[in-house]
C-alpha cells in the first residue's frame, strides 16, 4: 500500500481527522515498475494499430485492384 490512511472521530467536539501519509519505497517501488512497464505497453498498443492498419489498409487496396480488374474486363 502506498498510504496510510489514520481516521480519528472526536465525540466529544464531534470534529473528525483525517491523516493521509504515503510511504515513500512504495511510491518508489510504483513509479519504478511504470518506468519499466508503460514503454512495453506502448509498444503492444503500436504494433497493434499497426497491424490493424496495415490489414485495413491492404484489405482496401485488394478491393480496388479487383473494382479496377473488373473494370477493365467490361470495356
Amino acid at each position: 500500500s502506498i498510504f496510510k490512511m489514520e481516521w480519528r472521530d472526536k465525540e466529544s467536539d464531534g470534529e473528525t481527522y483525517i491523516k493521509i501519509n504515503w510511504e515513500e519505497e512504495a511510491a518508489f517501488r510504483l513509479l519504478d515498475s511504470l518506468k519499466s512497464n508503460v514503454p512495453k505497453a506502448s509498444e503492444a498498443v503500436y504494433d497493434y494499430v499497426k497491424k490493424y492498419h496495415l490489414g485495413h489498409a491492404s484489405s482496401e487496396l485488394r478491393k480496388s485492384l479487383q473494382n479496377d480488374a473488373e473494370h477493365a474486363i467490361r470495356i
